[in-house]
């Protein structure tokens, strides 16, 4: 007789055990505790097609009196019910919130990540563009990491249907300072990394991140702005600071007036003016050395290469002191890699790397700012004093302002820091350095190391087992967290 009772959403290994299941995603705890692999969950189909008796034929269930006080049940044809309603879309969105957005409560940076969201889609239902960039980057999440890859074409379709109605909704001159307008352009951007997807006439989500720098401009002339607002506009910010370092470009007026922002704390303005005059110093540097004609040498040219090293050093020594004068919660607690899989981190010939505990995702998200904003500074450093080399062996005498092995010394240094904050981004170790059931971290922690990750593989150590640990990292967040951007190979970018 076909099964009429509730069906188990637990996995199959618990239901052919007969015990309870804890249904943690994407596998079980249970399963954990007792060193098996968890088999998975029911798929939609098997949940919603079961074969179950209809409501009512069980009503018309005839129990008729047989021969010998035997009861026989009268025959009937058997009806299949139809299917159970499930809004993946609903629970896929608060999975998505779940995964992805940081409390100020739980961040100890004075700001948290995409906070506002949950706000925004419980208040603001008639904005279009919000609700439908939200889904799709909710459901594109949801069906990584639960391999319920018909969700996908959901949520490409969400996807297109968001973009049409962002695109209206940046013809009114009344949406555009909203924090939903905001908060969607965001929500596009998030889902391109997820999915690895771009239009065909795009390359990257630069042009999203163009978005987020005019709106920024419209909201810094709006007169009053709340707390939730604020920190979408910082939420942002961060972007197009990643953005202006990845392509040395310099920071507008308004980046540095959200920098300058006095409700921050003193640490976190000193910190953003620092990657702001980075980003000056880049895009100054560039534009001379590609001036600078590389086979013409002069001591004109020598003067300016010199000068281009001077001030970058000064500019680290700047950052580096940054890093020292930080205390309370900014300090993070360094300590020997457990071991396991992390002591993959370095090659075998050295000992085992550290790793390093912070007081959140958000602080070890700053952190790793700080060391990409000074990997781009040295490796700028880097290029002058190459080009001075190369001067020097065409006219003597020039003069080196700086030791290349000195400059390698001080990015093995931040190479190994981001290295050491994957564990804790990820979940595998907790508050106290403990080892944590494997899919343990939020999908948020992967996100936060993408950039990072990503600027070591393209432009970090060149030491394979290095290179091979980063590699496999990527891998993780792209199979585990459904960041299908992370293993890219074609582009590098923010």
């Amino acid at each position: 007789m076909p099964n009429i009772g509730k069906p188990s959403l637990g996995c199959r290994s618990c239901k052919e055990r007969k015990v309870k299941c804890d249904q943690t995603l994407p596998g079980c705890l249970r399963c954990f505790r007792n060193s098996r692999e968890c088999p998975g969950y029911p798929t939609a189909s098997d949940v919603t097609f079961r074969n179950t008796l209809s409501t009512e034929v069980q009503k018309r269930q005839r129990i008729l009196p047989g021969s010998g006080g035997s009861m026989a049940i009268a025959s009937q044809k058997l009806a299949i019910s139809k299917p159970m309603a499930t809004d993946w879309r609903a629970q896929a969105v608060s999975f998505f919130f779940n995964d992805y957005v940081v409390m100020s409560s739980e961040s100890t940076v004075g700001f948290g990540f995409l906070q506002c969201l949950p706000d925004i889609w419980s208040k603001s239902p008639e904005a279009a563009a919000y609700q439908e960039a939200v889904s799709a980057v909710a459901l594109a999440s949801f069906a990584h990491r639960s391999s319920l890859d018909y969700l996908v074409v959901q949520a490409r379709q969400r996807y297109g249907k968001a973009l049409q109605l962002s695109n209206a909704t940046l013809q009114k001159s009344a949406e555009v300072g909203k924090d939903s307008t905001l908060a969607t352009v965001l929500c596009l951007g998030i889902y391109e990394l997820i999915t690895g997807e771009k239009p065909p006439w795009r390359t990257d989500w630069s042009s999203h991140i163009d978005i987020l720098e005019y709106l920024l401009h419209v909201r810094r002339l709006a007169p009053h702005e709340s707390a939730e607002s604020r920190q979408l506009s910082t939420n942002a910010h961060i972007v197009l600071q990643t953005r202006n370092l990845s392509k040395r470009l310099r920071p507008s007026k308004d980046a540095a007036m959200i920098v300058n922002d006095p409700r921050k704390e003193e640490s976190i303005r000193q910190h953003g003016n620092l990657v702001c005059e980075t980003c000056n110093y880049l895009a100054s540097a560039d534009e001379t050395l590609r001036l600078i004609p590389s086979l013409v040498p002069s001591h004109e040219t020598d003067l300016r290469l010199g000068d281009l090293v001077s001030e970058g050093f000064e500019i680290d020594r700047k950052l580096e002191r940054w890093s020292e004068q930080v205390s309370g919660r900014y300090i993070y607690t360094a300590m020997e890699a457990p071991d396991c899989s992390l002591s993959e981190m370095q090659s075998p010939s050295q000992r085992r790397p550290s790793i390093h505990i912070y007081s959140s995702g958000a602080m070890a998200y700053l952190w790793n700012l700080h060391r990409c904003t000074r990997i781009f500074l040295l490796q700028c450093i880097q290029d002058c004093v190459r080009r001075q080399k190369h001067i020097s062996q065409l006219q003597q005498p020039l003069r080196i302002y700086a030791d290349e092995a000195e400059l390698e010394d001080k990015l093995s240094v931040l190479y190994d820091g981001i290295c050491a904050s994957v564990p804790y981004l990820l979940g595998e170790i907790d508050q106290q350095g403990r080892l944590q059931p494997p899919r343990h971290g939020k999908a948020v922690g992967g996100f936060f190391l993408l950039w990072p990750l990503r600027l070591l593989l393209f432009r970090g150590p060149s030491d394979e087992a290095q290179r091979a640990w980063i590699k496999k990292q990527l891998a993780y967040i792209r199979t585990n967290m459904g960041i299908h951007q992370a293993t890219d190979p074609w582009r590098y970018e923010v």
